[in-house]
Order: C-alpha cells, then sequence, then structure tokens
C-alpha cells in the first residue's frame, strides 16, 4: 500500500490489495493468511487461468474463458478510465487498473467504497454456479433483463433478472441484492406472498 495517503475503504482494499482471513481451525489461536486482491482473481478468469475457487492453476490445464469475467473486466476498467482522476493525462494511461483505483479512492472515498462493493460482490459472484429464479424483483419490479447478442437474430438474449447464487441473491436490471442467509430467506418470503 502507498504511504502519505488515507487508509483504503475496506471494499477497495479488498478489490486491489486483498485482505487478511483467519485459516486457524475452530478453537485454535488465529492465523492471518493474505488473500489475492479480488481484481487479481478477475484478471485470471478472464485469462482463463482460474480454477473457479479463486485460485489460479499452476501448469494444469486452463479453464476455458469465462465470458463473464470478461464483460465485468470491460465494465469496471471502462468506468475506471473513465473516472479516475489521472484519466487526461497521458503519461499516466499505463497504470494498472489498481493503481488508478487507488488514486481514485483518494479523491472520492465514498462513492468509490460503494462502486467497489458492488465489483467484489459480483467479482465473488463469479466463483458460484448462478441460478434463475423466476420472479419479478421485488424492489424494482423486473422480471426480464436482456443482452446484446451479435448471433442472436433479434439481436437480444433474454435472461431472468433475479438470480441467486450459494451466497447471496441479486437483481440484474436495478443490482439490489439479498446477502446471506437470512436475507435470501426473507426474500424468499416476499417472493412467495408474490405468487
Amino acid at each position: 500500500m502507498m504511504t502519505g495517503h488515507a487508509p483504503l475503504p475496506p471494499s477497495v482494499h479488498e478489490l486491489i490489495i486483498g485482505k487478511k482471513t483467519n485459516i486457524a481451525a475452530p478453537g485454535q489461536p488465529i492465523r492471518l493468511a493474505q488473500q489475492e486482491p479480488l481484481i487479481w482473481e478477475l484478471e485470471s478468469a478472464v485469462k482463463g487461468e482460474s480454477t473457479g475457487t479463486g485460485e489460479a492453476t499452476n501448469g494444469g490445464p486452463k479453464v476455458p474463458l469465462s465470458m463473464s469475467a470478461l464483460a465485468l473486466w470491460e465494465r469496471i476498467t471502462k468506468t475506471v478510465n473513465e473516472q479516475w482522476p489521472g484519466r487526461n493525462q497521458r503519461a499516466l494511461q499505463r497504470l494498472s487498473v489498481g493503481q488508478k483505483i487507488h488514486a481514485w479512492a483518494q479523491g472520492d472515498p465514498d462513492y468509490v467504497e460503494e462502486v467497489c462493493a458492488v465489483w467484489c460482490g459480483q467479482i465473488k459472484g463469479l466463483r458460484y454456479r448462478v441460478h434463475a429464479l423466476d420472479a419479478a424483483c421485488p424492489e424494482c419490479g423486473v422480471d426480464t433483463v436482456y443482452e446484446v447478442d451479435e448471433g442472436d437474430p433479434d439481436g437480444r438474449v433474454y435472461k431472468p433478472a433475479l438470480v441467486w447464487t450459494v451466497e447471496r441473491a441479486f437483481c440484474r436490471a436495478c443490482l439490489a441484492s439479498w446477502v446471506g442467509f437470512d436475507e435470501m430467506k426473507e426474500l424468499a418470503g416476499v417472493i412467495n406472498r408474490h405468487v
């Protein structure tokens, strides 16, 4: 981490530096390990180096390129390149995405924390299979979203707006999310009342 700057907000730190996690068995003394930055995990998924568990492979067969990871990488880099304070300084364009996010966070930590929290959740979500929920989002009312697909005759692929993984449920339309068992259980109750 660079010195002389304000501490980074938690999601920004997790995205570009990583975080420490306790790897000790329950009841044992704390043993901290440094997790890799989530941006590295995303880069590995884009390059087809991810095992799907958040760990890069070492000489083994490559996992196919994740198109979801690529789309997320493109959204992140586009947003960062348009928003970070050095965007108009040609000499700074070679900085990594992480360095740009760090500089951006120094100028607008609250907003960047909010954006990075969403990105962290989306990167973690790539680890798990996404399942569709056959219901409208209780937050925005949308039940279907579409993505542009050049190979499709009408150019659109329709998908359910509301989806879930083992960690969370989220809406692809408004980005509302329900994290953890209790919030997902609450969402299930809301959906069941409207069916």
